[in-house]
């Protein structure tokens, strides 16, 4: 069985196409649980109406309202309640590829993996940026959307996400797997959706500060490079979302090279001191 999560907060006006991607998957015996954060709009509501429409025994839900310390506590928290061996975060706004994704996935299983993961499609507006994932060890390198990751469960709740960080904390939770040694096996499919309109660009300077403090051992360094890193990160966020052509264009010729990312020999050390 596969734990899907959910987690969301106000979510009223994307929730629903999220909790459908999960319901439409064939084949496959899937834990639904959602994590509510305590909305105060119809978020609830939606979830509930839909829920109700579920025809699939094959399907088991979980609804928890809850207050929570932000996005990262609350995918902690509902990890602690799942009960499959995989487990999946699609979270608000979020959907699966297709109505296979599962079935497909499960093929991969048996390869006892900590962390199976597949590629992504972002979308901005009416672009889509395809994104092929890569968890490299012979050149040291990893680059892994967890939305388009089944986690074991056990290395899960080992490797708990960092509350500490508001943007970047999946980020920094797959490099401590992947710089402890953990297992990651690569899926030749397509898993997830996701929107790169989100808080990740929103809030550009605060994801580029979280980024800095995973690369550079937890010490924001004010200083000259750092600016300069800060002022083209916010110049690249702006042109994405003026020039959305632009930027599909741009992102696919480079798509084997935008994610890449040099894992510090250092770092995994580095990260289980700050822990």
């Amino acid at each position: 069985m596969v734990s899907v999560i959910t987690v969301c907060l106000n979510s009223e006006n994307c929730i629903e196409e999220t909790m459908k991607s999960v319901l439409s998957q064939k084949d496959a015996d899937i834990e639904y649980i959602i994590k509510d954060g305590g909305s105060t709009d119809r978020t609830n509501e939606v979830v509930e109406n839909v829920l109700k429409s579920i025809t699939n025994e094959r399907i088991k839900t979980v609804h928890v309202t809850e207050k929570d310390g932000g996005i990262y506590d609350a995918m902690n928290r509902a990890a602690e309640l799942a009960s499959g061996d995989q487990i999946i975060f699609m979270n608000a706004g979020d959907r699966f590829f297709d109505e296979n994704v599962i079935r497909d996935a499960s093929l991969y299983f048996d390869e006892k993996a900590d962390v199976y993961f597949g590629n992504t499609v972002y979308t901005m507006k009416l672009c889509f940026f395809p994104q092929l994932h890569f968890a490299d060890r012979e050149e040291d390198r990893i680059s892994v959307g967890h939305q388009s990751c089944f986690y074991g469960k056990e290395a899960l709740r080992e490797y708990r996400f960092d509350t500490s960080y508001r943007i970047a904390g999946d980020h920094e939770q797959l490099l401590r797997l992947f710089s402890d040694g953990r297992r990651f096996l690569h899926m030749n499919l397509f898993v997830a959706v996701c929107d790169r309109e989100g808080v990740s660009n929103a809030r550009s300077d605060l994801h580029f500060e979280e980024l800095y403090r995973i690369e550079h051992d937890g010490k924001l360094i004010k200083d000259g490079r750092y600016r300069r890193g800060l002022f083209a990160f916010r110049i690249r966020s702006f042109l994405a979302k003026a020039l959305p052509v632009v930027e599909n264009r741009r992102y696919c010729l480079n798509n084997l090279k935008r994610n890449q990312f040099a894992v510090p020999k250092n770092l995994s050390s580095s990260i289980r001191q700050r822990q």
